[in-house]
């Protein structure tokens, strides 16, 4: 009866320690299936962008922020499926759209005042346009004189 008691103790810590593992594992993947591990990542997340973004720490000159100031004078132009939509509907161009529609996009930010524009495009797709002068349009377009700052390679 001893030598049991001996063995009872001697494996005691080791099955304690593998029912411990075994619940929190429980718990951790019933967190993940539920998604109140996402719930909270996602408060921590706005609380973090919220402390990062203000003026104020604590009521203090927040030092992570004075030099990530926000600017006026950058704007971002993103295309997705509703533009593409609207393009084949309203101008009828197809995907990819023809170099002409980008040379319009280009004299359209040159009115505005565009000092650079830049493009980041993946022609994933054969062109539907059959038109051999489609990279004269756009280098007309970039290389106007008049126009702003343009990067453009294909």
């Amino acid at each position: 009866m001893a030598k049991i008691k001996q063995l009872g103790r001697k494996y005691h810590k080791g099955l304690a320690a593998i029912i411990i593992i075994l619940l929190l594992s429980g718990v951790v993947i019933l967190s993940h299936v539920t998604g109140i591990l996402n719930f909270v990542e996602y408060k921590f997340y706005d609380f973090r962008i919220n402390l990062f973004s203000s003026d104020k720490l604590l009521g203090i000159e927040n030092p992570l922020r004075a030099s990530n100031r926000r600017s006026d004078d950058i704007v971002l132009v993103i295309l997705d499926q509703g533009s593409v939509d609207w393009a084949q509907a309203e101008r009828g161009y197809g995907w990819p759209w023809p170099r002409e529609a980008w040379a319009e996009f280009i004299d359209y930010m040159n009115l505005g005042g565009a000092k650079t524009v830049a493009f980041d495009i993946l022609y994933s797709e054969p062109s539907v346009y059959r038109n051999a002068r489609q990279d004269e349009i756009i280098e007309g377009a970039i290389n106007d004189g008049n126009g702003p700052g343009c990067h453009y390679r294909q």
